[in-house]
């Protein structure tokens, strides 16, 4: 029996030391590996990656950086044109452009280093102690607004505002053409407020106008291509700004209704759902084209936006501030969010731009937010049907109207409901959320409008404030016929107490939905859900 044990003990012994033996053999051999491949890493030869299906090589030699040279000079130009698209860069920066002026001592064409530019989208006019801040410019020759009498309107925001246009200094306009070296001089006229003095005008805030150029007699044949304006006509000017123009061409007919909205500014919260909901809505209702303003979004806001801007549906502008803070994102949003007044005043600016950017090409501009909804009612189911009868419609002082406009109905969140309709995915906010107050805010109160582009020269955010002369300013649908459906909560709390269910937007439900659920899917923003077999 001890002889049996001591064999085991021997046994059991030996296998011991080999199994010691050969785990020293694996480690050193580990070991050899291992400063193999630092070796080889360092040597810059092939490294396995994690995935044992792929091998990723890692030469150590180079690095992996952008070796591009700097880009020629035109397309810097190019580049700056796109992001800044109301500045000539391409004239501004043009050896051939620094003889043009009137003479040898008067009105020089300005340089690239003559523009005074603030904040990214604005130029600089300085006329005795007041500052205009330029944004855009415009060819009206519209005949039923201007007549035989084409000008170039100037918007502006300006840090002034007087009750009577007497009270502003005499400004010039230098008119720059692709067909002469020289400018054509004029004085600005028409002034045109795009805020009444009487709603407010302390010298802290800076006001939106219009300024009208009138094009000369003899060169109406021309299109201007810049505009500059100076305090006297020789002067150097510190602003140069592209005139827009894009009238329809030969074979083209006046469609229907473009959709103009505000600057966006969502930086931190994620509104993509809902701005796909919006959009398609506004097609079904009868939008050709949208045109909205950035300031700041959300990355998810941003790939849908540049989704329909591919599509062509959408067209995504830049926008900033006109006012002496910083332009950065964070900075801007906090300035809007302590000083909404002075945003409020540039609301105007994005709605009048929109306004004579499609005046030509549309025969109605929606001037309206992303939560505001110009819904037909009744017998009336698109823009088309309602317009076709908002025109027909007269009053002994008025045979037609600048602008048609929505009684508003608020739409609140109403956060204790349940989801109204299990057949809607819940992420439809519009689409779920159908309780409203009972009671339409009165007439021209909290409105919005469908502008006529022939009759209006200038608009409010809630109705025109500019028109022309023959026609009345404003016509409010009956709340049976058409409605503004605004989704906030609404200034008076007592009138969430008794909320009514309104179903109207399912009208479009099924399209709606259909569209935007392509859209989703294309921006795969679905959530992707994994199960274990």
């Amino acid at each position: 029996m001890r002889s049996s044990l001591e064999v085991w003990y021997k046994r059991s012994y030996v296998y011991k030391i080999l199994a010691a033996t050969l785990l020293l053999n694996l480690l050193g051999i580990s070991m050899v590996v291992n400063r193999q491949a630092f070796r080889i890493a360092l040597g810059g030869d092939r490294v396995v990656a994690k995935d044992p299906k792929r091998a990723v090589v890692r030469n150590r030699d180079h690095l992996a950086i952008d070796t591009r040279s700097d880009p020629e000079e035109a397309v810097v130009f190019e580049n700056i044109s796109r992001d800044i698209p109301y500045l000539p860069i391409e004239d501004l920066n043009n050896i051939h452009y620094k003889n043009r002026n009137l003479n040898h001592s008067c009105a020089w064409y300005p340089s690239f280093r003559d523009i005074q530019i603030h904040n990214d989208y604005w130029q600089e006019f300085h006329n005795r102690n007041i500052t205009y801040y330029l944004f855009g410019a415009y060819l009206d020759n519209r005949p039923s607004v201007v007549y035989d009498h084409p000008m170039v309107r100037v918007l502006t925001m300006i840090h002034f505002i007087a009750a009577n246009a007497s009270d502003y200094p005499p400004t010039y306009c230098q008119l720059w053409y692709k067909e002469k070296p020289e400018p054509v001089i004029t004085l600005a006229s028409d002034l045109r407020r795009i805020w009444y003095y009487d709603w407010g005008h302390g010298p802290e805030h800076n006001y939106a106008h219009l300024l009208g150029c009138p094009v000369s007699e003899e060169h109406k044949k021309w299109i201007p291509k810049t505009v500059s304006l100076v305090v006297s006509p020789c002067d150097k000017a510190t602003n140069n700004v592209k005139v827009f123009y894009q009238p329809l061409k030969e074979d083209e007919q006046k469609k229907g209704f473009a959709v103009c909205v505000k600057g966006l500014d969502y930086p931190y919260v994620d509104v993509s759902h809902r701005l796909v909901e919006y959009v398609e809505t506004l097609r079904s209702l009868g939008a050709e084209k949208i045109m909205m303003y950035n300031l700041q979004v959300h990355p998810n806001t941003t790939k849908v936006l540049k989704y329909y801007e591919e599509t062509g549906f959408l067209e995504y502008r830049p926008f900033s501030l006109s006012l002496e803070v910083s332009n950065l994102n964070e900075y801007r949003h906090m300035e809007m969010a302590k000083n909404g007044f002075a945003y409020i005043l540039h609301e105007v600016v994005p709605y009048n731009d929109c306004l004579y950017r499609n005046m030509y090409l549309y025969k109605y501009v929606a001037v309206i937010d992303v939560d505001e909804i110009l819904m037909p009612l009744g017998k009336y189911s698109n823009w088309s049907q309602l317009m076709e009868y908002g025109e027909k419609i007269t009053n002994p002082n008025c045979k037609h109207f600048a602008s048609y406009c929505f009684r508003c109905i608020y739409f609140p969140q109403y956060a204790e409901k349940p989801v109204y309709s299990k057949d809607i995915p819940p992420y439809f906010y519009m689409m779920q959320h159908v309780h409203r107050v009972k009671e339409h805010i009165r007439p021209q109160w909290a409105t919005k409008c469908l502008h006529n582009t022939e009759r209006v020269i200038a608009t409010h955010n809630h109705f025109p404030i500019q028109w022309i002369w023959d026609v009345c300013p404003s016509f409010s649908f009956e709340s049976a016929d058409a409605q503004l459906q605004h989704y906030r909560e609404p200034p008076l709390k007592d009138t969430l107490d008794d909320p009514v269910v309104d179903t109207s937007l399912w009208r479009f439900k099924d399209d709606v939905i259909e569209r935007s659920m392509k859209v989703f899917e294309d921006l795969s923003f679905f959530e992707e859900v994994s199960y274990d077999d």
